[in-house]
């Protein structure tokens, strides 16, 4: 089973910095991405129109071949989105692909350009990226950062400085059997999910109100409960004398309308009797 557990984060100011530049960076290689893809669809769709079809030569747009696009010119012209993970570069043209294809599938309306401020800032991580230990999560790419841009790629491994594991609220909730460590609080105790077996698939990175947060993705393996026996449900009404939750309806037995004709019998054969005291009762 795949679930994901929201964690809040506690950064320092500097970290905080960093989590903006990298909100930042997702934000503005989405937006090159989008813009490039209406560019590059518009001249495909006019070259369809207007070029014979033996002579075409350009392919609709897809977040790959645009992806490819800016790694051949991100040291050119765009050399400060190295300063943050390569996670943010690819979970962008990530991003972009599911917004065009929710569109295209119906789901959701045209892809719009992401404002500062507006969109939710968030990036996301791959589960070899970052390590979860004891309420703190340590991020090799997001725990570094560049102190000048003016030296060349090869120069800019010299240039970093560490930032630290940052602090989490609580541990993350999901833990191996083998490896879990009984807290002393029974609260701590509730917390924990029991399972067999914990991977980390990835975590995503957001700030919401003013608060930072991550949500793990896990994939788990627990115990399944014991089925419980058959137990039904019984809903009562006017029209019908039960409904049962397995699809069963029991139908109204309506006594009075099947013994009207014998009660209009017995009524006349009433009516047509003399009416005597009884002596006794009077």
């Amino acid at each position: 089973m795949k679930t994901a557990h929201q964690i809040r984060m506690n950064p320092t100011p500097e970290q905080v910095e960093y989590l903006k530049r990298a909100c930042g960076t997702r934000r503005f290689i989405y937006n090159w991405g989008r813009e490039q893809w209406e560019k590059q669809y518009q001249a495909y769709k006019q070259e369809q129109e207007t070029v014979p079809e033996s002579e075409r030569k350009l392919q609709p747009p897809n977040a790959f071949a645009l992806k490819k696009q800016f790694n051949e010119i991100r040291e050119r012209d765009y050399p400060w989105t190295y300063d943050v993970t390569k996670c943010v570069v690819e979970g962008a043209f990530d991003d972009l692909k599911s917004a065009y294809d929710n569109f295209f599938a119906g789901r959701a309306e045209y892809p719009k350009y992401k404002k500062k401020g507006k969109s939710h800032e968030s990036f996301y991580l791959s589960n070899d990226k970052f390590i979860v230990g004891s309420h703190w999560i340590s991020i090799p790419g997001l725990g570094r950062f560049i102190l000048d841009h003016r030296h060349t790629k090869k120069d800019r491994g010299k240039l970093l400085r560490k930032l630290g594991t940052v602090n989490l609220a609580e541990k993350l909730r999901f833990v191996e059997k083998e490896k879990a460590a009984i807290p002393v609080k029974k609260r701590n105790r509730c917390k924990q999910v029991m399972c067999e077996s914990v991977k980390i698939l990835g975590a995503t990175v957001s700030c919401e109100a003013g608060h930072w947060y991550v949500s793990i993705q896990v994939a788990i393996k627990k115990e399944r409960l014991p089925a419980p026996t058959a137990v039904v449900g019984i809903d009562v009404g006017l029209k019908q004398a039960a409904v049962v939750s397995d699809g069963r309806r029991l139908e109204n037995q309506k006594p009075l309308a099947l013994h009207l004709k014998q009660l209009g019998k017995l009524q006349r054969k009433l009516s047509k009797k003399q009416h005597t005291k009884d002596p006794e009762t009077r």
